[in-house]
């Protein structure tokens, strides 16, 4: 510490939260004033990044611009003889650093999926929430996808890839879940595109409406050359009630790689359940209807791709039919309101 090397590892292993922060024990305080005596003059720049691990209710984006901008401005502008660190001190007090778990933990899952799949990644590392980790299991591929995710991986350390034999798709989202570090996972397929603000936007869904535990979105349909690919179904429901409606009257309930959710809850419901081969995902949001309420952001913030060959197009009958099975003969997702 008397040199100040352990200044840069704060930093590095300080990330932005979203929500309130837990108090700060006096060893922590004063670890961080004895930081700012060491550095007083010559680093206040240099701790823009450890600024970004305090304050309460800061998102990753606030974070980076006004009340950073304000509490730099505040550190800068001591006055009366105020040292900057008295003013860190009092700043800052009852707050301690957080974790370096990520928000999110982004679940993809490839088989074959070499022709749309660069683009797909390269959609989750352009949003606009960055405080995530983007968990890529290829499942077994025999064409370029191992290739191409070890690529991207290599260029973004966001990016924990998973190479393993075939198991199928059920095995695989369920060793996503387990692996996934983040209380919030969003869901992606390798074959769509989600808009830059998809991530935020249903953050901060879930943050103003802890009663929801699903949240998915409005989607865009596009063809295998990224076209407009003209459907006549009815939207997504937007509110719990009219899930409850869609799931009874045989309506399209959620698209599942636009979906974010809360892991506890779906761990809790006993994640994907291999029973419910190619329906697994409609299976599940009945299951979690009667445990937590979900909802659709009337936002189109994914591009869902149709071609041939894909498996929700093969298998879409047996899907609403098997869905719809399950909830007459036993889902009481009415009871949840």
């Amino acid at each position: 510490l008397a040199t100040g090397s352990f200044l840069p590892f704060l930093k590095r292993r300080s990330r932005p939260v979203n929500g309130p922060l837990s108090p700060a024990s006096d060893s922590v305080n004063g670890f961080l004033q004895f930081c700012f005596n060491f550095s007083e003059g010559a680093e206040i720049c240099g701790f823009q990044r450890l600024l970004l691990a305090f304050g309460p209710n800061w998102t990753s984006r606030q974070a980076e611009s006004r009340p950073l901008r304000a509490h730099t401005e505040s550190l800068r502008g001591a006055a009366n003889g105020e040292s900057v660190s008295r003013r860190f001190a009092a700043e800052f007090q009852g707050f301690a650093c957080v974790s370096n778990s990520p928000a999110i933990s982004v679940a993809m899952s490839v088989y074959n999926g070499e022709r749309f799949l660069d683009a797909a990644i390269q959609s989750v590392l352009a949003q606009t929430f960055s405080d995530f980790e983007f968990l890529i299991l290829d499942d077994g591929s025999s064409d370029a996808s191992r290739a191409i995710i070890a690529e991207h991986a290599a260029r973004d350390a966001r990016i924990r890839p998973i190479f393993r034999e075939n198991r199928g798709l059920i095995a695989s989202l369920n060793q996503l879940l387990e692996l996934a570090q983040a209380p919030l996972v969003a869901r992606m397929d390798a074959d769509d595109v989600c808009l830059p603000e998809r991530f935020e936007r249903q953050v901060a869904f879930l943050s103003a409406h802890p009663d929801h535990g699903v949240i998915g979105t409005f989607t865009r349909d596009i063809d295998e050359f990224g076209q407009p690919y003209p459907l006549s179904t009815a939207e997504h429901p937007r509110t719990h009630e009219q899930f409850l409606d869609h799931a009874a009257n045989g309506g399209p309930l959620l698209a599942h790689p636009s979906v974010m959710y809360r892991r506890d809850v779906v761990l809790a419901a006993g994640g994907y359940h291999a029973a419910f081969r190619h329906c697994e995902d409609f299976d599940l949001w009945l299951r979690l209807a009667s445990r937590t309420r979900i909802a659709n952001l009337p936002d189109r913030l994914l591009q869902y791709r149709h071609y041939a060959g894909q498996v929700s197009n093969r298998h879409a009958f047996e899907q609403q039919v098997d869905s719809l099975i399950r909830f007459r003969r036993g889902a009481d997702t009415r009871r949840l309101h």
